[in-house]
């Protein structure tokens, strides 16, 4: 990963193919087979980028990817600085709470 100076960042070409494997789900034995590398060094990667943007699991990782799809495209990405409600801990916000819905049930009118 580097960081540009407008406060942007840039995936290498590894970090992009092991993040499109993670995107589709794709278990870390598979993803290692496909790119013909080590488990571990899939795990190494996954740490890394989860390390680099603040977040805790692989979910959040995958969350953050289709959340910024021109990461997966190699082009520079703006990884959304924290909120002022912002409970985490990382150097970056990365997961944007989704509008919340609230269900209403509504009566059928009579016949």
């Amino acid at each position: 990963m580097k960081h540009l100076s407008n406060s942007q960042i840039e995936l290498g070409t590894r970090e992009i193919a092991v993040l499109r494997e993670l995107v589709r789900a794709r278990t870390f034995k598979r993803i290692a087979g496909q790119l013909d590398i080590e488990t571990a060094t899939v795990k190494s990667y996954v740490g890394a980028l989860c390390a680099e943007l603040g977040l805790a699991t692989r979910a959040e990782l995958t969350t953050w990817a289709f959340q910024h799809p021109e990461a997966l495209r190699g082009q520079p990405v703006d990884p959304a600085p924290h909120t002022p409600d912002c409970a985490c801990d990382g150097p970056y916000c990365s997961i944007v709470n989704p509008p919340r819905f609230q269900l209403v049930w509504v009566q059928p009118k009579a016949a």
